[in-house]
Formats: structure tokens, sequence, C-alpha cells
């Protein structure tokens, strides 16, 4: 049910602008996130709670341990980590889902966070949300110029 809603309000959304705001409050409100927030690598939107607007070198340097070649990686994260994946938020303990967002090109990260440690493992199925950061990835790719 929460990804059909998350499916049509991408769907529904005319601008860049509009993916943005249908992921945060999916995320956030229908998914019940401790945290999300979304990285692009190159995009003309303004940074704001939700979205930061990053070289992907940047991010690489930040957290290029945790990627693992293109594909969602989910566990506990130190504080350093959780404090650049989550701007704007002192996080002590944490893990997190970072879901690399690609088509045709490298787009950007999504982050879902979680304040419980032990939430996002290394060991979940990730199918879930690899679908979704594929359905995103192909609905922002609309708005972003190659």
């Amino acid at each position: 049910k929460l990804i059909r809603k998350l499916g049509l309000a991408l769907l529904e959304a005319d601008s860049l602008q509009a993916v943005t705001r249908a992921v945060h409050d999916s995320l956030c409100n229908e998914f019940r996130a401790d945290r999300a927030h979304l990285f692009l690598f190159e995009a003309s939107v303004a940074n704001d709670d939700f979205v930061t607007v990053l070289p992907a070198q940047q991010v690489q340097r930040h957290v290029g341990s945790l990627l693992h070649h293109g594909k969602v990686s989910c566990g506990a994260l130190r504080r350093d980590e959780l404090n650049f994946l989550f701007p704007g938020y002192v996080v002590q303990d944490g893990s997190a889902a970072l879901i690399p967002l690609h088509f045709r090109q490298d787009i950007g990260l999504l982050v879902i966070g979680s304040y419980d440690p032990s939430h996002f493992s290394p060991s979940m199925d990730t199918l879930f949300v690899s679908y979704m950061g594929d359905a995103i990835a192909r609905r922002l790719a609309t708005f972003l110029t190659p």
C-alpha cells in the first residue's frame, strides 16, 4: 500500500521540487522514517532540510566506504557519518539505509535513518528499498538535465 502511494505521488509530480516533496512526505509521513535526506549530485534546486546538492566526489569522500558498487547499503553508522548524512541534526546513535540513485547517470543518494542502531542491518533484505530507489531515480531523471 505504501509503495503504491509513493509511486502514484511520483507519477503526479510535475517538477523536481514536487518529486522531492513527494519523496520526503512519503518517507516521513507514510513510512515513518526517523530521518531522511536526499543528496543530488547536479540539480537546480535549493538546499533545504531534505535536499542537499553536492558533487558526487564530496559525498564519496565522506561516506564512500559505506557505498558498495551502486547497491543499497544498510547498517549502524558512526556519529560523523550520521551527522554528514543528516545535516542539521546532531545524531548520537543510529543506523541507515543508503540508496544510490542511478538512471543513465549517477543522480544522487537517498538516505533513510533510524535512531535505533540495529534497525537497518547489513543482513536485511534490500529488495523493497532498491525498488523504491529505482522508481525515485527514474522520476528525478525526468527533471534533471543530462
